[in-house]
């Protein structure tokens, strides 16, 4: 960076969808959305830019639908502090182990469950069966 000018290569990318409002009802309501991008990636391969910014967000929603169907994140009301972004560490650290017990043939919740109900099971867990 001199003179505040970066010299690296940038690329803006802009991404249209459309997406259905309500698709139950006869005659459908779009909404037309636009998302932005800046990147230091080349704009030469618009359909790998795609695919990178595709893998990136597929990533981030199933993160956060697991957090949030196992451990019901959206209804936290953790204002405090650093409390929310602790209790948020806290939870994606138990869905890592959760995921790693490969004992128990049931899903996150069944395991997050018999965490509760069982302390050798839950001692398992935390110790990654050691």
């Amino acid at each position: 960076m001199q003179n505040g000018r970066c010299h690296c290569r940038t690329t803006t990318v802009k991404k249209s969808g459309r997406r259905d409002l309500n698709p139950r009802q006869p005659r459908w309501q779009t909404s037309d959305e636009y998302r932005y991008y800046i990147t230091d990636l080349g704009a030469d391969n618009a359909s790998g830019l795609l695919a990178y910014i595709r893998g990136h967000w597929g990533i981030e929603n199933t993160l956060h639908w697991s957090l949030d169907s196992n451990f019901r994140e959206d209804e936290r009301r953790i204002r405090q502090g650093h409390a929310a972004e602790n209790f948020a560490r806290l939870s994606r650290i138990a869905l890592n182990l959760l995921k790693a017990e490969k004992t128990n043939d049931g899903g996150i919740k069944t395991k997050h469950l018999c965490c509760g109900w069982d302390h050798d099971y839950l001692l398992k867990v935390l110790t990654g069966g050691i």
